[in-house]
């Protein structure tokens, strides 16, 4: 029950397993990369990138890399709760630290997700495009 757990915490805000199983560390890590990485950290290191095509480049390999952490965030997770279960029958505690966590993750995540933030940090007008997917694009007619 506890590896079902982990992992629907995981699926909900990465970094939040690890926090349920125990792993502090790597729990705030996979928390700050989601909450912060695209949205925050990206732009700013698509400024130090001189040219349009630098910048879209940036983007592109920084979307891939997240979708891996992402990933490998909920498999960290899982076989850390797999390997080492937290002790106890549903320790309350862990629970209530991992739903906090995960709660203040998905509002950091969702409060940095605006595209005149985004546009501001990289210093480029229209760079929110390349890093925020909404999803299909508009057919030119």
């Amino acid at each position: 029950m506890e590896l079902a757990l982990t992992f629907v915490l995981a699926l909900v805000a990465p970094g939040a397993g690890q926090i349920y199983a125990g792993k502090y560390v790597s729990g705030f890590f996979f928390g700050a990369v989601y909450s912060a990485g695209l949205y925050a950290v990206v732009p700013l290191c698509a400024r130090l990138v001189s040219g349009a095509d630098g910048k879209v480049r940036v983007a592109y390999w920084a979307n891939i890399l997240y979708a891996c952490l992402l990933a490998l965030s909920i498999a960290d997770a899982a076989v850390r709760c797999w390997l080492h279960p937290p002790s106890g029958t549903f320790p309350a505690g862990k629970i209530w630290a991992a739903a906090v966590f995960a709660l203040c993750a998905v509002t950091a995540h969702r409060n940095l997700r605006r595209p005149n933030l985004i546009d501001a940090l990289a210093g480029m007008p229209g760079f929110s495009k390349l890093v925020l997917y909404r999803g299909k694009t508009e057919s030119a007619d």
